[in-house]
């Protein structure tokens, strides 16, 4: 073995544990949000979805460019799967990790100043529903699959799931899209909606706001964190230790009007999001499950198994196995092939003590 062939199957290894990993991060970081984890661990997880994106997109570039030096770059956008390696890598880095790191740099809260920024919003959740593309990389995982080593099983469950899972992301994503061409109203929307309200309420009482009121109309809006006015504290729901522990720049929404200054809890908004995200990766990742470990054996017993047996029958002098027919499967082609060679073909071989020519095999088939 030569040191190109053990760097590149080092490479496809390292590229085969990352998809793996990459899998684990894509639930975990919505998982995270979901159960309101402390931010340093979200933000853990947000920074390593980065750089898998990074580590991803990175192999694109290179596939791409060794693809295209060898004059087979369609050859691997087509049936190498070119195509999932761009949509579960570049477009994530460029819409979803990268300006969501570049965010944590520069830091800052979303600004609420009326109902027109709910747009942004719902473009913000498209951009997280398309982090649901990464499974696409689960389709990579189905060739180290061990018991797959069929070519035609490995190529008809690759392309079921190829389908399946595509179709699945597809509706997903374009179910994400309906609010922001129809007039719908998510949950999101409606939350948006009342903090904006809520600072109206706050902004008609002006500057006759008294800390009693203040604390009164927190205690009657949840999503109320912090008030201010003329720089100065007149309520605080948790103390600065709680904000450090628990708040991320997005987690937040800032809200201004003269000398007032409102602070919203924005993580009910990003909760909804992840408990329909975790719903998207669930039912993605149980389709794939159930494809590799439950209907490619299948396939594997059914299609593939009996044909071997026939094939090896066939062509090898000394192989006199039985394929085994399922009753229940009988008025299936395969099996109808496989009944055949057993009580036609194999009967004449066992008594003839095998053959060892192409023309003997002709000669049985009845061919000319």
């Amino acid at each position: 073995m030569d040191s190109k062939t053990t760097r590149r199957g080092f490479l496809e290894g390292l590229v085969t544990v990352a998809i793996l990993l990459v899998l684990v991060q894509t639930v975990l970081e919505d998982l995270a949000v979901f159960l309101t984890w402390e931010w340093r661990w979200r933000r853990a997880l947000l920074l390593a979805g980065f750089g898998f994106d990074v580590f991803f997109t990175l192999e694109f570039l290179v596939r791409s460019i060794t693809a295209a030096s060898e004059g087979r770059f369609a050859r691997y956008l087509s049936k190498e799967r070119g195509w999932i390696d761009f949509l579960a890598s570049v477009p994530l880095l460029v819409f979803n990790s990268g300006p969501e790191v570049l965010s944590l740099l520069y830091g800052g809260a979303a600004f609420v100043g009326m109902a027109g920024k709910l747009k942004l919003l719902k473009v913000v959740k498209i951009i997280r529903m398309a982090r649901i593309l990464r499974l696409l990389r689960g389709l990579k995982l189905v060739k180290q699959i061990a018991y797959i080593d069929s070519p035609m099983t490995q190529h008809h469950i690759s392309r079921i799931a190829a389908l399946v899972v595509t179709a699945e992301l597809v509706v997903l994503f374009l179910y994400s899209l309906l609010p922001v061409f129809l007039p719908l109203k998510g949950v999101e929307e409606r939350y948006t909606t009342g903090v904006v309200r809520t600072g109206q309420v706050f902004t008609e009482m002006g500057e006759t706001l008294t800390p009693d009121q203040v604390l009164t109309l927190a205690a009657a809006h949840g999503e109320v964190l912090v008030v201010r006015a003329g720089g100065q504290s007149l309520y605080s729901r948790y103390d600065d230790s709680f904000y450090d522990r628990m708040f991320g720049p997005h987690d937040y929404a800032y809200y201004r009007e003269g000398a007032l200054e409102i602070f919203f809890d924005m993580r009910p908004v990003h909760i909804e999001s992840a408990r329909l995200s975790l719903l998207a990766l669930s039912t993605v990742l149980v389709c794939l499950f159930l494809l590799l470990f439950v209907y490619a054996p299948h396939f594997a017993l059914t299609v593939t198994d009996p044909l071997r047996v026939v094939e090896r029958g066939l062509s090898e002098p000394d192989y006199e196995l039985a394929a085994r027919v399922y009753p229940e499967y009988g008025d299936h082609e395969v099996f109808r092939v496989a009944r055949l060679y057993n009580e036609e073909l194999l009967p004449r071989k066992l008594s003839e003590g095998g053959w060892t020519s192409m023309e003997r095999i002709e000669d049985l088939l009845g061919e000319e």
